[in-house]
């Protein structure tokens, strides 16, 4: 690894445990075995530095989902991989759900164009879902980028853990309602 990668490393267990306004500078460099003038060749900032924590594990959700969804077949299963992904990686991708769901205003500042080019790469995704559904003939949507913007902006509430617990069901088949009830809206007649 590189010394890069060694401070995006442990910086991001750092942030993890304690948060990104009780960590220094000079705790991430000994975590990382590298000097703080080291950091700073790097990064101009310790907020950058949570930056790109979050960049990357931005990256990492994305490329799970985008897997999952490419080895689904049809337009429902890759609705439901989108989904089953999302909702079970995010939790394990600690500071990129601090700022999407704990305290986004915290973090605000510093990670607002990680988390819009999140939304707009899923939104992106999702329009391409449909598309292919619109394709097939297995869907019939007239504003794809309205719907797809819609489908991601109110499935948000997913990713708090609360949301799918409180129902008494298990995530897969809160999943699948969710998807059958989306689907019924826009599936063919």
């Amino acid at each position: 690894m590189d010394k890069k990668s060694d401070i995006l490393q442990a910086a991001a267990t750092l942030f993890a445990q304690f948060s990104l306004k009780k960590v220094t500078v000079d705790e991430i460099a000994k975590k990382a075995s590298v000097s703080k003038a080291t950091i700073y060749k790097y990064f101009d900032s310790k907020e950058e530095v949570f930056d790109q924590v979050v960049k990357a594990e931005s990256e990492q959700l994305r490329e799970a989902i985008t897997k999952a969804v490419d080895e689904a077949s049809s337009v429902v299963d890759k609705l439901r991989a989108y989904l089953l992904t999302k909702i079970t990686k995010i939790h394990y991708l600690v500071n990129f759900y601090r700022v999407t769901r704990e305290m986004w205003n915290e973090y605000w500042p510093y990670v607002d164009s990680a988390r819009a080019e999140f939304i707009a790469q899923e939104k992106e995704l999702i329009k391409n879902i449909l598309k292919e559904g619109n394709q097939t003939g297995e869907l019939n949507v007239a504003k794809i980028d309205l719907t797809a913007h819609t489908i991601v902006i109110s499935l948000k509430s997913m990713e708090f853990s609360w949301a799918t617990k409180t129902c008494g069901v298990p995530l897969e088949e809160y999943v699948d309602f969710l998807i059958t009830l989306v689907m019924n809206g826009i599936r063919r007649k």
